[in-house]
């Protein structure tokens, strides 16, 4: 499974993958394994060496503007908020991919901007959702 997992709910990162973020329970809400950003500064991380990467974004009505960053480096800014008629719930479901990478070490991160939620579900690392 190339997607990642959170070891605080019982489902470890692939091996050579890091996943972290700064949340608190005040900022952030967590459930199974999905992580919503919910306030200012408020940020996930993964630090893994593949030549390709890719965020699941996984919104609703509620959630908003995030910033993908790689090595610091920002690669999309854009709203997570909406619908899709595909998903249950009508839950916007979106991969965020991105290849070409130097073999070396990478980190993406995904950044709260707001208004709303930013909702990530995991981090792949193909360029397809797991």
């Amino acid at each position: 499974d190339p997607g990642w997992g959170r070891s605080d709910l019982g489902i470890p990162p692939p091996e050579g993958v890091t996943v972290l973020d700064n949340c608190t329970e005040t900022v952030c809400w967590r459930s199974s394994q999905f992580l919503a950003l919910r306030g200012p500064g408020t940020f996930v991380v993964a630090t893994a060496s593949f030549p390709e990467v890719g965020v699941q974004f996984w919104g609703d009505t509620n959630d908003g503007l995030c910033r993908v960053l790689i090595d610091g480096e920002e690669v999309w800014k854009g709203d997570t908020h909406g619908t899709d008629v595909n998903w249950p719930g009508g839950a916007f479901v979106k991969y965020l991919y991105i290849s070409g990478l130097l073999p070396r070490q990478h980190t993406i991160r995904v950044e709260f901007v707001g208004p709303g939620d930013v909702t990530v579900r995991y981090f792949g690392f193909g360029p397809t959702a797991p």
